[in-house]
């Protein structure tokens, strides 16, 4: 795979690599600026074959995936496009679903590289229960953290938040438990706040 250098003049790194599935175009994008630290991200956002961004709400556009060092970042984003160039029946034509997927991958294939840099600093046992509940939880995180900022990013469209939290097993408190502080209050605001008001109106009625 080769990285396109951008000429933003503004990043201190700024590469990117597509993924091409069917009409549709995933645009990996690696950053690192003076104001980040140390730190690098990984940006994907998706276009169509005519560059379009199939009316994305704006918000979603260039989704944060990954923050880290720039390798890790860029090793995070081959293997990801490599797996999805191997699975190709694994994106279908939602875009939320393709975004979330690759989010998904992303976030096992950071968790792994994770859990290798852990064994290697011999904060791991190479075989164990100790072992297994780390990589789950980390697992687990980065699922549900995925599920989330996909529904964070659908607004107010709770009817189509509330299909993919039910479609991904993904409740009130498992939220709380796994995902970001900052992701959960923005879903208690939303579309938790809303099950609520539900919910007291439900217990109102009951009551009459």
């Amino acid at each position: 795979m080769e990285w396109k250098k951008n000429d933003s003049g503004f990043y201190a790194v700024d590469e990117s690599l597509n993924l091409e599935m069917g009409d549709e175009s995933f645009h990996f994008n690696v950053i690192s600026h003076e104001r980040f630290g140390e730190e690098a991200r990984l940006i994907v956002d998706t276009f169509d074959t005519y560059g379009n961004d199939k009316d994305i709400p704006l918000e979603y556009g260039g989704s944060l995936f990954y923050k880290g060092d720039v390798d890790s970042a860029k090793e995070i984003a081959e293997k990801t496009i490599a797996y999805f160039e191997t699975n190709q029946n694994t994106l279908g034509a939602g875009r939320y679903d393709n975004l979330y997927e690759i989010k998904k991958q992303v976030d096992l294939i950071s968790a792994e590289m994770e859990r290798r840099k852990l064994y290697h600093q011999g904060e791991l046992y190479p075989q164990g229960v100790h072992e297994n509940r780390e990589l789950e939880t980390a697992r687990k995180t980065g699922y549900v953290q995925g599920v989330c900022e996909c529904v964070a990013a659908i607004g107010d469209d709770h009817t189509l938040g509330k299909r993919l939290l039910s479609k991904m097993s993904v409740t009130k408190d498992t939220a709380k438990k796994f995902a970001s502080s900052e992701t959960y209050k923005a879903l208690e605001k939303g579309i938790f706040a809303e099950t609520q008001e539900h919910n007291l109106e439900q217990t109102q009625t009951r009551r009459r």
